[in-house]
């Protein structure tokens, strides 16, 4: 049996199955809340509104979205790095969607935009 992970690894791999559970059940506006660095909310928004910001999440992003989390939760992260209380955790893409690099800063989980 493998040792329990610790660190910011652990904390990503709790983390999706919740995400993808959200998304499961449609609640994409409560997973863009939990996902979404909150300093990079006003960059994620642009000059929609949030019920646009939902709406286009919906109809662009959020099969990828499924896709890209199913894949990294079980996957080695390509880099790990850690710039002050915050850890950088960067997974590969593949072929059909892009990397994805998560934060986390203490008890939170985050997916950098």
């Amino acid at each position: 049996m493998a040792a329990r992970e610790h660190g910011p690894i652990a904390q990503i791999r709790e983390t999706i199955p919740r995400w993808l559970d959200l998304l499961s059940r449609g609640q994409d506006e409560q997973f863009l809340d939990e996902a979404i660095v909150p300093e990079q909310l006003e960059k994620v928004l642009g000059s929609r509104s949030k019920a646009q910001l939902v709406v286009a999440f919906k109809e662009d992003k959020h099969d990828g979205v499924v896709k890209v989390l199913t894949r990294v939760r079980d996957a080695k992260p390509r880099a790990v790095r850690q710039e002050g209380a915050r850890a950088y955790v960067e997974f590969e893409g593949d072929r059909e969607s892009r990397h994805i690099t998560f934060v986390v800063e203490g008890a939170r989980v985050w997916i950098e935009n």
